[in-house]
């Protein structure tokens, strides 16, 4: 693989339920220990980021492209944010929508990092998706263009 290449991704969808899907941005074969962490223990909050921010935010953090990003299509919403897993094994899901915080528990560790992105967001100004760099890479014969921190 390429720098210039897609990431791998993995997919889970909730049985029965193809409307609840949740996608990671790297194949690590953890999405659905996520999805089932976050449709097993739902913890729900109000979003820091509610609304029209909610896009601004997740191009943010789309640009900023942590560790173990994904999305989610839940109940609760559709949204980005973070999965982990505990040396243990056990995974952690934390999503941010445009209503809530949804995570797998109240002490997640993946909320907590969640938590620290926003935060982040909210230290930089709140950028907006008009603040963020554009940055084109060639892949092959076409172009792609990905959002950069400012």
């Amino acid at each position: 693989m390429t720098g210039s290449d897609p990431a791998p991704t993995a997919q889970a969808t909730a049985p029965g339920r193809p409307d609840v899907v949740l996608t990671t941005l790297t194949d690590d074969g953890g999405a659905e220990a996520l999805l089932t962490a976050l449709r097993k223990h739902p913890h729900t909050e109000p979003s820091p980021a509610p609304g029209d921010d909610y896009f601004h935010l997740k191009n943010w953090l789309l640009a900023t492209n942590p560790g173990g990003l994904l999305e989610a299509a839940l109940d609760d919403g559709v949204g980005i944010g973070i999965g982990s897993r505990t040396p243990a094994g056990t995974a952690h899901a934390a999503v941010a929508t445009d209503r809530f915080l949804v995570a797998d528990a109240p002490e997640s560790p993946a909320l907590d990092a969640l938590r620290t992105l926003i935060r982040q967001w909210h230290d930089h100004g709140s950028p907006r998706t008009h603040e963020l760099r554009g940055r084109l890479e060639r892949a092959g014969d076409a172009w792609r263009v990905r959002l950069a921190r400012p």
